[in-house]
């Protein structure tokens, strides 16, 4: 189905991305990794959502064909407080990189732990620090908006 639509928009499969969690991926996971495979000889991108909190296995991480993980937004609210998250986060991206995947932080919620993700070398971020939810009908004015040149004085 997914494959159907992107053909119908003309969009190509990398387009998609699809993120499981871990506890989804460890409940069966030699299923989670075949399926996964299937997807990803697609060409769809795959990653592993809220890294860190559930039970995945550096033996199952290596085995899965993912592009990126997700550091849970657990991790991440107080990187300013806790010497211990920062030491996960950074382990995290490090450990991400050395297995060839993008990492993704979610819960990023001010400027400060975006400068301490971006000193420590994560790839991307999620979180209200850039915008809060919204309609999709919306989405696009902000895209727009995001993209225009500001103007100094």
């Amino acid at each position: 189905m997914t494959l159907a639509l992107l053909s119908l928009y003309d969009l190509p499969p990398s387009c998609v991305s699809f993120e499981l969690t871990e506890r989804d991926m460890m409940s069966d996971a030699q299923k989670a990794i075949d399926l996964m495979t299937r997807f990803k000889e697609n060409g769809l991108e795959l990653s592993v959502d809220d890294y860190g909190i559930g039970q995945s296995s550096l033996s199952k991480l290596k085995q899965m064909p993912v592009s990126a993980i997700k550091i849970d937004k657990s991790f991440v609210f107080n990187l300013d407080k806790s010497e211990s998250d920062r030491i996960i986060v950074k382990s995290t991206i490090e450990l991400g990189h050395r297995f060839r995947l993008k990492v993704i932080a979610e819960g990023v919620e001010t400027e400060l732990a975006l400068n301490t993700l971006k000193d420590m070398g994560c790839d991307y971020i999620q979180g209200y620090h850039l915008c809060r939810p919204m309609p999709a009908s919306l989405f696009e004015q902000w895209l727009k908006d995001r993209q225009k040149p500001s103007i100094t004085g």
